[in-house]
């Protein structure tokens, strides 16, 4: 232990590290510990007493950051006794956040060090307005490097300069002369040019679209005549709206202008310069945080200039897909609602394609909503490339959930599947067992030969003739040969036993999972206790517009053929006169939740399909 604990304080010493940037400027994480730790040193701190925390690539305008929310949790639960950091704004650069963190440090008795600003922890009214003086000027220093960077992205505008990142589809980046230095290096910048074969999806993709004014109908088509996005994958709603809504294809003219305008977006040019020659470009249009997707910062935050690249979009047509996209964003999207649909996420059509819980504005005679699964595929390609039938989606919840009651309502079954398939198992195992056994056998036995020869070869090496010699090195040669092989071998018969054993160890292990349900099957009356159970036996299921098959943990699986009969059945006993969610009488809201208490299904169904 350190000599600076008392006995009465054995908590732990945090180094805390920060750094914004994967970058070589600035204090590295490394450097900013290895100072730290020498502070330690010379408190007698001991190196097991210190714990370190270190967040690289995050900012320091605000605390959401994994390893600092950690250090507090431990200030909180009293483990800390001090934390160190080499600067004051590695913990924070916003007043607030640090006078808030400092608080909480002061009120769990914790003391507070950083050790290029000369503060000690000790906590002094001194120490107290040194710490709030630091952290003001750390805040105006924030506050200051953002100002720079507005200045640069406005110098930036003034000429129009690509600044690189992901290339816009049917544009190429290409170096161009930039600016030379008093010293004479050449800076080079980077500019547009327009991909012929590329530009023309893009200019079809907006015609689509001021024609149906449709994401879904834009993206229909587009899988129907199989066209990918440059990555190679299938173009999705996301990724059709961000070419729609990107600026670098409108032709900077007098449309584009007052659209700007209204929306008080900073404009760098000059009105008679929007005369239609060239593209748009944007700076400052999105927010970027670590670890999430990128956020549009509302237009007014939009430092709008004219780009040095050829714009594609005549101005109008670029602001009506704007208003047109604007117009539909509030429309509500059929998307799945996970809450009514045991199988959410699990479902896959024959074709690969998730299959969706498609939400119905009817009820069954239970209360519940009714619902469908539908192939992704077949609904976004208009039956084009995908052509398999929606499946009635409370009727397979409701099949799905008696098979795994079936499965666990009896352990002596359970245990005698589990019996012969370990049975079956240990039979298949014993020739590979035995075979593998026999192999390592015959490489003991030439590795013992190969032995031999080096001794013998070593006592009678002089009195050998050439001929004994080469003989002696023959036989060496051929044995190593035989090992390789045999060696080959034996890593191919381990991997067949351990393939075995773990097929085996998977079988068990849904056996017992089933075996532990089937108590609680029946008193879980929540949607999501029932959902969770049946995500710890089944992997997946797949349609294929007349079975489904159910893929269990440990490879097992069960088909349920040809369940059109057991449908209608269903149909039959739960047909009810439709009541609409505008019925003001409901008392089903849009988002209740299903009661998932399955009626009984015909006993032929649950009696067919056995594990």
């Amino acid at each position: 232990m350190s000599t600076s604990n008392t006995d009465c304080d054995n908590r732990k010493y945090a180094i805390y590290a920060r750094k914004s940037k994967f970058t070589a400027k600035g204090e590295s994480i490394n450097q900013q510990i290895d100072r730290c730790k020498l502070h330690l040193s010379s408190m007698n701190v001991a190196e097991e007493d210190i714990i370190i925390f270190e967040d690289e690539g995050y900012s320091g305008g605000n605390t959401d950051r994994p390893q600092f929310k950690e250090m507090m949790d431990m200030c909180e639960d009293n483990k800390i006794q001090c934390v160190i950091c080499y600067k004051l704004d590695r913990i924070s650069r916003s007043v607030s956040d640090f006078t808030n963190t400092f608080n909480n440090l002061e009120k769990h008795n914790i003391r507070f060090i950083s050790v290029s600003d000369g503060l000690n922890g000790t906590n002094s009214p001194m120490d107290k307005a040194m710490i709030q003086l630091v952290a003001v000027f750390a805040e105006l220093e924030r506050n200051i490097i953002a100002e720079r960077i507005i200045d640069n992205m406005t110098e930036l505008a003034q000429k129009g300069r690509w600044l690189g990142g992901t290339t816009p589809t049917g544009y190429k980046s290409v170096e161009t002369f930039g600016s030379t230095n008093k010293e004479g290096k050449v800076h080079y910048a980077r500019k547009l040019e327009i991909v012929p074969e590329e530009m023309e999806l893009i200019k079809r993709i907006y015609k689509l679209y001021l024609k149906t004014e449709s994401l879904t109908a834009v993206q229909a088509t587009l899988l129907n005549d199989n066209i990918k996005t440059k990555m190679g994958n299938e173009y999705t709603r996301f990724a059709i709206k961000v070419i729609l809504s990107n600026p670098v294809y409108a032709k900077a003219d007098n449309a584009v202008l007052k659209f700007f305008e209204n929306k008080g977006s900073t404009i760098y040019a000059e009105d008679t310069e929007f005369d239609g020659t060239k593209g748009m470009m944007v700076y400052n249009k999105t927010k970027q945080e670590k670890n999430t997707s990128h956020k549009v910062k509302p237009y007014n935050e939009w430092i709008v200039a004219i780009g040095e690249h050829e714009g594609v979009i005549d101005g109008a047509d670029w602001v009506s897909v704007q208003n047109i996209l604007d117009k539909n964003k509030d429309k509500n999207y059929n998307r799945p609602r996970s809450h009514c649909a045991l199988l959410s996420g699990l479902l896959r059509c024959k074709c690969g394609s998730i299959m969706y819980p498609r939400v119905a504005k009817t009820y069954n005679e239970r209360g519940e909503r009714n619902f469908a699964y539908a192939c992704k595929m077949m609904l976004n390609s208009n039956r084009q490339r995908c052509n398999v039938k929606r499946i009635n989606g409370n009727f397979l919840d409701d099949l799905v959930w008696e098979q795994i009651k079936v499965l666990t309502s009896d352990k002596s079954e359970l245990a005698k599947q589990l019996k012969e398939v370990q049975g079956n198992f240990e039979s298949d195992e014993q020739p590979v067992l035995k075979e593998l056994e026999q192999m390592k056998k015959r490489l003991s036995d030439n590795k013992q030969k190969q032995k031999n020869l080096i001794n013998f070869i070593a006592n009678n090496g002089s009195k050998m003739s050439p001929e004994m010699s080469d003989d002696a090195n023959e036989q060496y040669r051929k044995l190593e040969n035989s090992n390789k092989e045999i060696s080959s071998k034996i890593i191919k018969l381990e991997e067949v036993v351990a393939q075995s054993e773990q097929a085996f160890a998977n079988f068990k292990d849904l056996a017992t999972r089933l075996a532990e349900f089937s108590a609680a099957l029946d008193t879980q009356s929540t949607f999501e206790d029932k959902r969770y159970a049946v995500r710890q036996v089944i992997e997946h299921a797949e349609w294929d517009g007349k079975n489904v098959k159910l893929f269990f943990t440990g490879n097992r699986t069960v088909e349920l053929q040809d369940i059109k009969d057991e449908l209608a059945n269903y149909k039959k006993a739960h047909r009810k006169r439709a009541k609409t969610s505008s019925d003001e009488n409901s008392t089903l809201g849009e988002d209740s939740e299903r009661d998932t208490n399955a009626l009984p299904l015909p006993e032929k169904v649950c009696q067919r399909y056995p594990l």
